[in-house]
C-alpha cells in the first residue's frame, strides 16, 4: 500500500470520524425531542423571509427562507416560538412545504422542553433530514474512491498522451472543462426556460466591491441586482439575472455598465420554478451560452492541432 493512499485513508477517516460525531450530536438531540411535552399553540406568522449573505464586504447569496412565529402556553405563560425542527425547517428547499403546512392562524401542536419551556419544535422527527445525513456520510470515502477508480482507468492513456503532446493534454483538458461547463448551463437555461413567468420589479441595483485581502492585489466589483415578484400570493425576492454566476472584474465600469440594463423601478419578467418559486432567473438564455462553445471548441481544436503529427 502506497504513502499517499495511507494518507488518503488517514485524512478520510478522520473526516468521517467527526461527520460520525456530529451526527451522533444531532440525533441525540434530536430524540430527546421525544421526551418533550406537547400542548396546542397558533400560528402567528407564516411568510417568506429574504436573507442575504455577504462575504468580504460583498453579497454572496441571496435566499429566500420561511419564517413560520407561533405562540403558546405553558403553566399560563405566553411563549412565542419560531424553531420548526432540530437542525431544520428552515431552508430554502423546505420554504414552500413549511408555508403550506403551517398557514397563518393554524392551530398547531407544539413540542416543549419541560426543563425550559422557551426550548419548542413543531416536528420532532425528520426521515428526510435523516437520510440527507446518511448520504453525507458516504461522501469522505465514497469520492475519494471514484476518483481513484477514475486515476486507474485512465492513467496509462494519460501519461502517454503527456509523454507525446503535453501541449495537446493540458489545452484539452483546459477545452473539456470548458465545454463540460457549458453544457451544464446549457442544461440549466433548456430547464429554466420552460418555467412560467411572472411581472417583478427591480427592487435594487448596486456594485459591490470585494475587497481583497492582500495589500498587492486591487479590489474588485461585481452587479448586485435584486427584484421581488409575487407567485400564489407570496412574495419572493431574486437575485440571479442569468443562469451563470456572476464574475468578478477589477473594471468597475464593466458593472455599472450592467447596472444601466435594470434601473430600479423596472418592470421585468421572471422565470420561477413552479416547484420551488423561490427559485428564480431573468434570462434563461444569454450570448454567454454561445461565447463559452466558441472558446471550448477554440481549445480543442488546438488540442487537435498539437497533437495530430505534423
Amino acid at each position: 500500500m502506497s504513502n499517499g493512499f495511507m494518507w488518503m485513508l488517514i485524512v478520510c477517516g478522520t473526516i468521517q470520524t467527526a461527520m460520525l460525531v456530529a451526527l451522533i450530536v444531532y440525533l441525540s438531540f434530536v430524540f430527546a425531542t421525544r421526551r418533550w411535552l406537547q400542548t396546542t399553540g397558533t400560528v402567528i406568522t407564516s411568510r417568506v423571509v429574504s436573507r442575504t449573505t455577504r462575504e468580504h464586504g460583498a453579497n454572496s447569496d441571496l435566499t429566500n427562507t420561511p419564517l413560520v412565529q407561533y405562540e403558546y402556553q405553558v403553566n399560563g405563560k405566553t411563549i412565542r416560538g419560531d424553531r420548526i425542527m432540530i437542525g431544520g425547517g428552515k431552508s430554502e428547499t423546505e420554504l414552500e412545504r413549511v408555508l403550506g403546512k403551517y398557514p397563518l392562524g393554524a392551530k398547531v401542536i407544539v413540542y416543549y422542553n419541560p426543563a425550559d419551556p422557551q426550548q419548542a419544535v413543531l416536528e420532532r422527527f425528520s426521515a428526510r433530514t435523516l437520510c440527507g445525513c446518511g448520504v453525507l456520510m458516504l461522501f469522505p470515502f465514497g469520492v475519494p474512491l471514484v476518483a481513484i477508480g477514475i486515476y486507474n482507468l485512465t492513467a496509462d492513456w494519460v501519461s502517454a498522451a503527456w509523454t507525446a503532446a503535453p501541449y495537446a493534454v493540458c489545452f484539452g483538458g483546459v477545452g473539456l472543462a470548458i465545454l463540460g461547463y457549458a453544457l451544464i448551463l446549457i442544461v440549466m437555461a433548456v430547464r429554466a426556460s420552460t418555467w412560467p413567468t411572472t411581472r417583478g420589479r427591480i427592487d435594487s441595483a448596486g456594485v459591490d466591491t470585494i475587497t481583497s485581502l492582500d495589500a498587492d492585489s486591487s479590489d474588485r466589483f461585481k452587479p448586485s441586482i435584486t427584484y421581488v415578484y409575487e407567485v400564489n400570493g407570496r412574495k419572493y425576492r431574486g437575485g440571479r439575472v442569468t443562469v451563470a454566476i456572476p464574475l468578478s472584474s477589477n473594471i468597475s465600469w464593466l458593472s455599472r455598465r450592467t447596472l444601466a440594463k435594470y434601473p430600479v423601478g423596472t418592470l421585468v419578467d421572471v422565470h420561477y420554478n413552479p416547484k420551488y418559486p423561490s427559485e428564480s432567473v431573468l434570462h434563461p438564455w444569454t450570448a454567454g451560452h454561445a461565447v463559452r462553445l466558441l472558446i471550448a471548441a477554440g481549445f480543442l481544436v488546438l488540442a487537435w492541432a498539437l497533437a495530430v503529427p505534423q
